[in-house]
């Protein structure tokens, strides 16, 4: 399969819908994507991981996000000796951002239809659990909404949305966390315009978790913020940036040590970190290059590197 052509990204949900999905595209069924660009993906053992280092008896998943070139004829060289077998190449998708209105109504569809089994089968965790095929309505009122859903398999998935993603916090996981009290000071978050939910299986066992929130900023600006993490152990294609496609683009590494692709294309930015369990993305419209940064740095993000479920596989 070839990816090279799969570098246009015209919203923030097309762009994470992109990154988030799988395997072959299902049937278009969301209004929040124009087309479903699709990654795929090699499943690798953990304890066969090329990109871990072993410690003891743990395996530390180091950063695996896409590398950054300086233009064509590099790029050209990198596929020769690295990516003879396919590649990604993420584009810039434009210097215009969707705008904030739209990106309201985008954050805000999941709590439209929270009584209802629209979107149900959509999972925005690789693969996890799939065919979710049933689901439960906890509460659809007051500051904040749970439901659940059921596959064949037995597994759950548990999710809620908030008058304010700070109510979400404590669903996070050991896995994975963020800290959004810097955010909530200094941004404006959307009432249920976030969600957060993590999939067991039948016995209780972790599976994955996932949480999405956006923040406002004045009459124009915004960012979409997104992470998740999976048992599943994923190993992407090489993939790459062309530095010269962007107005900046930088690596840049966290106090807490996770390490992003960061990059601005007009008034569109792009942030991304991966390992193999775990994903992040930051897709702000009209902040400049440092305001996003500024989030990076003050998100907190907390990932674990070594997470026990790897080293027993």
């Amino acid at each position: 399969m070839n990816l090279q052509d799969l570098n246009q990204i015209t919203t923030p949900k097309e762009w994470k819908q992109r990154a988030l999905s799988l395997g072959d595209p299902a049937p278009a069924r969301h209004p929040k994507a124009k087309k479903k660009l699709v990654l795929a993906f090699v499943v690798l053992l953990c304890l066969v991981l090329g990109g871990g280092t072993v410690l003891a008896t743990e395996i530390v998943q180091h950063f695996q996000n896409p590398r950054v070139v300086q233009d064509t004829a590099a790029l050209e060289q990198e596929i020769a000796a690295h990516a003879a077998g396919g590649y990604a190449l993420y584009g810039s998708g434009g210097p215009n951002p969707i705008s904030q209105d739209e990106v309201i109504h985008f954050s805000r569809t999941h709590s439209s239809t929270w009584t209802r089994d629209a979107y149900l089968d959509e999972d925005a965790i690789p693969l996890s659990s799939v065919d979710w095929i049933s689901s439960t309505v906890d509460c659809a009122e007051g500051p904040l909404w749970e439901r659940h859903a059921y596959n064949a398999k037995g597994h759950v998935r548990a999710e809620a949305t908030a008058e304010t993603p700070l109510l979400l916090l404590d669903r996070q996981t050991p896995y994975a966390t963020w800290d959004l009290d810097w955010m909530e000071a200094h941004y404006d978050s959307v009432p249920y315009g976030n969600r957060a939910y993590t999939t067991t299986d039948q016995d209780g066992n972790f599976l994955g978790a996932f949480f999405e929130t956006l923040y406002l900023s004045g009459e124009d600006a915004y960012v979409d913020l997104t992470y998740f993490y999976s048992i599943d152990h994923t190993e992407p294609f090489p993939a790459y940036y062309i530095e010269e496609e962007f107005d900046q683009i930088e690596e840049y590494t966290t106090s807490t040590g996770v390490a992003y692709i960061l990059s601005q294309s007009g008034n569109v930015i792009n942030a991304r970190a991966e390992t193999a369990h775990y994903t992040f993305y930051l897709y702000a419209g009209n902040l400049t290059f440092d305001e996003a940064k500024e989030i990076l740095g003050h998100l907190q993000l907390q990932v674990d590197t070594a997470p026990a479920f790897c080293s027993q596989e």
